[in-house]
């Protein structure tokens, strides 16, 4: 297999030194992961992981974000099968994925997670363990008062539920 050598840092990096974004830049982000998983999904395919350590700018084309690490990805027809297996990252980690009758929405999910991240920079559900984070997603429960929220455009917040 041959792959693409993309020479950029991954969003997370990105992240963990600004913190928060405005509503301008995660929207610009958000935009290309949208892209880049609409055409996944007119293909039939389901990342399944999608976080910030699976998104890489590519320096040599104009810091073009990139999806990465395809290894839980999976064909599906949404025709035929539910998807069962529980894959993804407990942060991003849909409530349809863990009850294992989900179909490729569960992407969706994980880029309104990453969303949240961006514009607080602090996840929407959270955790001292994997464990209390999967509880909290299962509770579903999350919050959009205090912090930055309240200079959030109505869109923003209406984009991010």
């Amino acid at each position: 297999m041959v792959t693409e050598f993309c020479s950029g840092v991954e969003l997370f990096e990105t992240i963990q030194k600004k913190i928060r974004f405005s509503e301008y830049e995660a929207a610009q982000i958000i935009r290309q992961v949208l892209q880049a998983i609409s055409y996944c999904h007119s293909l039939g395919v389901v990342h399944r992981d999608l976080k910030p350590e699976n998104l890489i700018y590519d320096e040599e084309n104009d810091n073009a974000l990139k999806i990465i690490d395809f290894g839980t990805s999976v064909e599906y027809d949404k025709k035929k099968v539910q998807l069962k297996q529980m894959h993804g990252t407990s942060y991003y980690i849909a409530p349809e994925v863990l009850k294992q009758n989900y179909d490729e929405r569960c992407d969706v999910w994980s880029i309104g997670v990453l969303m949240y991240i961006l514009l607080s920079g602090c996840p929407p559900f959270d955790g001292e363990t994997d464990d209390e984070i999967i509880q909290a997603i299962k509770v579903g429960k999350y919050s959009m008062d205090g912090g930055i929220w309240p200079h959030i455009s109505d869109e923003g917040k209406a984009l991010v539920k």
